[in-house]
């Protein structure tokens, strides 16, 4: 009797145990199931978001970012000039971050000014830096202090950094600010990122953080920099922290340190095809444009700015195929026109009108292409500044009217129509704000017809498809006169022959790289056994002798014309259309 009960009660219980479980997964089943139903009516509101919110999901505007700048008393009075450029009072927030107090006016249209925070009871101990730069690497931390409300972005920069702010928006609208993220951009000087660091933002070009990153950094940053007291700067301090928290730098080549000396116009001339968002160093360089000062080179670009921010200094290729010429608009700054043929591969690549940081380093120490200037005055590019902007209602374009700097033109043989002919470009293109938005692409430009010989019509704008720059027949043109060039050229080599005293392999490699920077210089080769260096090209060899004479004496054996060059084999082979250095002319169409 009482197995029996136990059996039954047994039983009962696998029942409810049973129908328990049952009702469990079928619980679980209709969880599952409305939970798909819940993530395919999401899929289908996210198929239904427009365009412009797909492609830019974290919609940062202006107001959402804070800039910290950096600069000192002593230079105060001369860099406000930069940052009155780029400021806009009551649409950009910041704070300017000096080591005292100055002088100031009212409504001079600047950020507010503050004094940094004590940094005594920090280390420094690198020789060639300045504790300034302690001071310095606190900006983004001291400002996040601040309790500025709705901040998204801490944007830091220089005393002498110009920034493109609608194009820092565009930039910082592609990430999302509750991560960690570290974005700017390294030196143009191989050399500079090689001593510092290529993993580091360059203070000077700008670099953004984060508010997420901000606050993390806030917390354990005087710490890191105690760990860091033998560090030259501020921005390889804030690359310490950024390694302690495991943060990579996000690189965005609009960023520029431009750690360079001379002409920017080859850089400026040759953009990369993304966003130009900052411009600095620019002391240390000549004014952007001819006949005007820094302060006002950069107040000019910025006309051109605020018709399309998205467009300024972006290269574009083409060509005048009736006249020979290639032509290459950097929009709102220049206008490039050369005689002859540049593949496009050609002219998007720098031309060197600038120098190294380091002015003993050749070419080589950049961290990027670039090409020489040329040497054959035919070659020489005729250079067409900006002069006004303004935007045209009627036909909803913004024209341009691009004047020729009329410097002194040199002597060319070529029988073909000179580009000093020309006065004026006017240049029509549309506003393109979503640019960005879209692949990256370098615009197309074409020449239009014109009843005036000394005023040439550009319209430059979005590439239609299948188009490109060039054909067979302007090529071929191009090919007679670059073998015009080559003969030309070829008459004023000269062959120098110099007795050198080189004792060993140090000696001999400072004479060889002395040498071989030396202007006009093609080859150098030397013979030790007979103590001998033979130097070919447009050399002046007086010159070349004085030179040398500082590592070594050295005596003139013979100067004399080097031999008649063919032309080089591997350059060009006319009945096929073909240029070996990868190049073939039948699909230049």
């Amino acid at each position: 009797m009482h197995l029996d009960v136990a059996t039954t009660k047994e039983q009962l219980e696998m029942s409810d145990n049973t129908s328990t479980t049952t009702n469990t997964i079928e619980r679980t089943i209709a969880e599952e199931e409305k939970i798909k139903k819940d993530e395919d009516r999401g899929e289908e509101k996210e198929e239904e978001l427009p365009l412009d919110q797909l492609s830019q999901r974290h919609d940062t505007k202006l107001e959402h970012i804070v800039f910290g700048i950096a600069t000192s008393s002593n230079l105060w009075d001369i860099r406000k000039e930069y940052i009155k450029v780029w400021w806009k009072p009551n649409q950009t927030r910041g704070v300017v971050w000096l080591d005292r107090k100055v002088r100031t006016q009212a409504n001079e249209g600047l950020p507010e000014i503050r004094i940094s925070g004590d940094t005594t009871r920090f280390k420094y101990t690198n020789i060639q830096g300045q504790r300034s730069a302690l001071r310095i690497s606190r900006v983004v931390t001291e400002t996040l202090k601040l309790g500025m409300k709705d901040v998204r972005w801490f944007m830091m920069g220089d005393d002498d950094t110009v920034f493109i702010v609608d194009n820092l928006v565009r930039i910082l609208s592609k990430y999302d600010h509750t991560q960690f993220f570290y974005i700017g951009s390294s030196s143009e000087s191989h050399i500079q990122n090689i001593y510092f660091s290529y993993a580091m933002a360059y203070g000077g070009g700008g670099f953004a953080i984060s508010y997420a990153l901000a606050k993390e950094l806030a917390k354990m940053q005087d710490h890191c920099i105690q760990r860091y007291p033998a560090l030259y700067g501020s921005d390889d301090r804030m690359q310490a922290c950024m390694a302690e928290l495991g943060v990579p730098l996000t690189k965005e080549l609009g960023f520029h340190q431009y750690d360079v000396y001379g002409d920017l116009l080859g850089l400026l001339g040759a953009h990369p095809v993304t966003p130009l968002v900052t411009l600095h160093h620019l002391d240390v360089v000549q004014p952007i444009f001819p006949m005007m000062n820094r302060v006002q080179s950069l107040q000019h670009l910025m006309k051109s700015v605020k018709q399309d921010s998205g467009s300024i200094i972006q290269q574009s290729i083409c060509y005048d195929q009736k006249r020979y010429w290639s032509i290459s608009v950097s929009w709102g700054y220049v206008v490039q026109v050369l005689r002859g043929v540049l593949s496009p591969r050609e002219l998007e690549m720098p031309t060197r009108t600038f120098l190294n940081w380091y002015k003993r380093a050749d070419y080589t120490a950049y961290a990027f292409n670039t090409r020489p200037v040329t040497k054959n005055p035919c070659q020489k590019a005729f250079l067409v500044y900006m002069n006004k902007t303004q935007y045209d209602p009627a036909r909803k374009q913004i024209i341009g009217t691009y004047s020729r700097y009329k410097s002194k033109s040199p002597y060319c043989t070529w029988k073909m129509e000179s580009p000093e002919v020309i006065d004026s470009i006017i240049v029509s293109k549309r506003r393109d704000p979503l640019r960005w938005q879209r692949s990256p692409r370098r615009d197309c430009c074409r020449v239009l017809p014109s009843t005036k010989n000394s005023t040439m019509y550009i319209w430059v704008g979005s590439c239609q498809e299948g188009e490109v720059t060039s054909s067979p027949s302007f090529v071929i043109v191009t090919i007679q006169f670059l073998l015009s060039s080559h003969k030309q050229t070829s008459t004023i080599m000269k062959k120098v022959v110099l007795k050198v005293d080189l004792h060993d392999d140090k000696m001999k490699k400072k004479a060889m790289k002395t040498a071989s920077g030396l202007s006009g210089v093609e080859s150098v080769s030397v013979d030790v056994k007979d103590k001998k260096m033979t130097l070919s090209g447009d050399i002046d060899p007086v010159s070349a002798v004085t030179k040398l004479r500082k590592w070594c004496h050295t005596e003139i054996v013979t100067v004399g014309p080097a031999k008649e060059e063919k032309v080089p084999a591997e350059w060009i082979e006319i009945e096929d259309y073909r240029v070996s250095k990868g190049v073939n002319m039948q699909y230049w169409n």
